[in-house]
């Protein structure tokens, strides 16, 4: 940061600052105490840290197991405020998995037994320069606008249509599908609010607006956290109003609103992912393990469980028959983990990336 934009910033936030008497500060830290009392208090009791014990053994017991990733957060760590200011803004543009990370996916990935999916918002070309190099690792890129199919589920379905790699000319050997619910032409929405982004900009310090091939963010992450929130709740209510008639949603992440695809989000993916790996298979997979630390993850979570309670509802209606071949290929293990202790959809944590390294190499390791 320049020293001008210091002052700047100083000149902003130094009278907001010394105008607040003590009694506010106190009392802000003391409602900020009993919010996080009242998380842990109404916490589920089925919420608990992650065993890795536990896991190893139903990962042993199984025959054909799902792994579902995120990647930013739960792959690799996500940057301090400052790195946000350096390329994509996207938390996670400066780092790659650590090579023990990189080596536990391969190990997983050679296994017949496993298919492994890092599902994630970042883009094709960064995740393919990343974890390309991995064959059998199947990629859902831009939150599964894009997919690269893992080798253990067919390719080619009535859902995608081929896209050709272009961005990615060092990895031949992938194929790219891209998912019909984003087959719209993006030109026309982002003529339409640029120039609201832009004014909002104009009017919010440290404020960024990022277009992608499959979507427009506007991120105000190292923004004056409360005038941030305050512009994004008027940005998102405009955005609203002009794309009312316009099939996509506006999604609010921390620091970041995003114009993303309607009905596109990382539980459609998870379904997508299970339903076809059932279809090629011709049956459930006996474990599932799904892994995410942010909000966009929590859906991920909650197709998981629907699913789980789909399948477990069309076994049991069929096990009458003692040669029905789906009661071999019930689930019976499903894991859903968040990094991080919070409150989720999920029904285990673990505290850092660290942890999850040090499971997935745990469960690559005879």
């Amino acid at each position: 940061m320049s020293g001008d934009e210091r002052l700047g910033r100083r000149a902003r936030d130094l009278p907001y600052i010394t105008n607040q008497p003590a009694s506010n500060w106190t009392k802000q830290v003391l409602s900020i105490l009993q919010d996080s009392l009242d998380v842990d208090d109404q916490s589920s009791l089925d919420f608990r840290k992650l065993d890795p014990i536990k896991i190893k053994h139903a990962y042993a017991a199984s025959t054909r197991r799902i792994f579902l990733l995120d990647y930013g957060g739960t792959l690799i760590a996500r940057e301090n405020m400052p790195m946000y200011m350096k390329k994509d803004f996207t938390a996670v543009s400066g780092k790659i998995p650590t090579p023990r990370m990189l080596h536990a996916l391969q190990t997983l990935c050679a296994d017949p037994r496993n298919a492994v999916f890092v599902v994630s918002g970042v883009s094709q070309v960064n995740l393919t320069h990343v974890l390309g190099h991995i064959p059998s690792l199947g990629i859902a890129a831009h939150n599964g606008a894009l997919f690269s199919w893992a080798k253990s589920i067919r390719f080619g379905t009535p859902n995608e249509d081929v896209q050709g790699n272009e961005n990615a000319k060092e990895d031949k050997s992938r194929a790219w599908y891209h998912h019909r619910l984003v087959e719209y032409d993006w030109s026309p929405i982002r003529e339409l609010v640029d120039p609201i982004l832009r004014t909002y900009c104009s009017r919010t310090n440290g404020s960024v607006i990022r277009y992608m091939d499959q979507g427009i963010a506007w991120n105000f992450r190292s923004c004056d956290p409360e005038w941030g929130h305050m512009q994004s709740t008027s940005l998102q209510a405009d955005l609203e109003d002009v794309l009312k008639d316009i099939p996509v949603t506006i999604v609010r992440k921390k620091g970041l609103l995003e114009i993303v695809p309607e009905g596109l989000h990382k539980g459609v993916v998870a379904r997508h992912i299970l339903t076809l790996d059932a279809a090629s298979h011709g049956g459930h997979p006996d474990f599932i393990f799904c892994m995410g630390d942010d909000t966009t993850d929590e859906s991920m979570f909650k197709a998981i469980y629907e699913y789980y309670a789909e399948s477990s509802t069309s076994t049991s209606s069929t096990s009458s028959s003692p040669m029905d071949p789906s009661k071999d290929q019930q689930l019976q293990h499903v894991f859903t983990c968040t990094v991080g202790k919070k409150p989720s959809n999920a029904h285990l944590f673990v505290n850092h990336v660290d942890d999850v390294e040090e499971l997935l190499h745990t469960l690559g390791t005879p």
